[in-house]
């Protein structure tokens, strides 16, 4: 008889399901670029630009739960009760893992000409989160959240090659939104950070 070699498996692996983390917001992936600063309403493109488009890829281990978004105009100045002065839901995102190779992608459109924003400086905020209070559109748990911030300059109509952002005269970007748990508390989110 020949001697042979061989493993027995006497019981089948423990395979644990990955934790969810929290979104993450790719910057790399962010469209338009985000380290200069959007000119709008010039007078080479009064009518051609009546809405901007914000996207960027997202990538989380989601455990089935759906990443939430929303744009914030000028998030951080407080407008009554909430922490920005206007707010643009946006679609969901489908469910994805960490192992995933297509990239999901989160975007928003802002009709700059419905807007009620005034010339100068503001901030288009794009946020993702597992979970938005349905009240404030704010993240339950920030350790649960991702932004990525555009600095936008309203030239009322102005030549653009005259239109100078000038950011001196703008308002402190606050603290934003609140958040009802501890924000370093990422297992008590459901989310790892």
């Amino acid at each position: 008889m020949m001697a042979s070699t061989s493993c027995l498996v006497t019981s089948t692996p423990d395979f644990t399901p990955p934790k969810r983390t929290r979104p993450f917001l790719v910057p790399s992936s962010a469209d338009p670029d985000p380290r200069g600063v959007l000119l709008i309403d010039t007078l080479e493109h009064p009518g051609n630009q009546t809405s901007i488009d914000f996207s960027a890829d997202v990538v989380s281990e989601d455990q089935g739960d759906m990443v939430e978004g929303v744009l914030y105009i000028d998030y951080g100045r407080v407008e009554g009760t909430k922490p920005y002065v206007e707010e643009i839901q946006i679609s969901d995102v489908p469910p994805g893992t960490l192992s995933d190779t297509t990239p999901r992608k989160v975007s928003g459109t802002w009709n700059v000409k419905n807007s009620v924003l005034g010339t100068k400086c503001h901030s288009v905020t794009l946020l993702v989160s597992h979970d938005l209070d349905r009240v404030t559109s704010c993240p339950v748990c920030r350790n649960d959240s991702s932004q990525i911030t555009w600095q936008v300059y309203s030239c009322g109509l102005a030549p653009a090659a005259s239109c100078v952002a000038d950011f001196s005269g703008c308002q402190k970007v606050g603290p934003g939104c609140n958040v009802s748990v501890d924000p370093d508390a990422g297992a008590a989110c459901g989310a790892l950070p």
